[in-house]
């Protein structure tokens, strides 16, 4: 599975209700493991190359997946293989000026 979203918060916000998610017993009765995965340019290489790896593998019959979360810039610049399913915010940050004080901000739209 692959997310886009906006940002770092929103990616680190999100990482963290899936992985409270996986953790209670009533998801891990009916649900395979999830390996939740950020994705942004913050993180060190080595991090960013978990992407790579492999699902992690299915127990009990129940399908296990790799869940990545990433900014819209991996959108064009990466290739994922195994990826089934993509989610997309349709949203993005633009840069926009600020008439009273010149200031530059990166709002998302």
């Amino acid at each position: 599975i692959l997310v886009f979203v906006t940002g770092r918060d929103e990616i680190d916000y999100i990482c963290g209700r899936l992985e409270k998610l996986t953790v209670n017993p009533t998801y891990s009765q009916h649900f395979g493991q999830i390996d939740v995965i950020p994705l942004h340019g913050e993180l060190p290489y080595s991090s960013q190359q978990r992407i790579f790896a492999d699902c992690p593998p299915s127990v009990g019959g129940k399908i296990s997946r790799k869940c990545i979360i990433a900014t819209n810039v991996a959108e064009t610049s990466i290739r994922i293989d195994g990826v089934v399913f993509v989610v997309d915010s349709g949203k993005v940050k633009m840069s926009l000026l600020l008439q009273k004080n010149y200031m530059n901000y990166m709002m998302p739209v």
